[in-house]
């Protein structure tokens, strides 16, 4: 697992607080970043993390990163 500096942590857990406000949907990394610029580093983490089952409410929408991520309901459902 990426090891996040003390900044990049603070970034990473204000965009774990987003998702969980989010509405269900597809959503790209530079989406949880409010404008920001987008940190591989942390998206980085993000991934591993969403890939591990670490984190509620989000999945991969595919295999990689750039595919996506799918912000799901409370049950892991996606809502359609």
């Amino acid at each position: 697992m990426i090891k996040l500096n003390q900044n990049e942590l603070k970034a990473y857990n204000d965009i774990l607080n987003r998702i969980q406000t989010l509405p269900v949907g597809k959503y790209n990394a530079k989406d949880f970043f409010n404008g920001a610029p987008t940190c591989p580093r942390i998206v980085r983490r993000l991934f591993e993390d969403v890939k591990k089952g670490k984190i509620a409410r989000i999945v991969l929408a595919g295999k990689k990163s750039a595919d996506g991520y799918l912000i799901v309901n409370a049950v892991g459902n996606v809502k359609k």
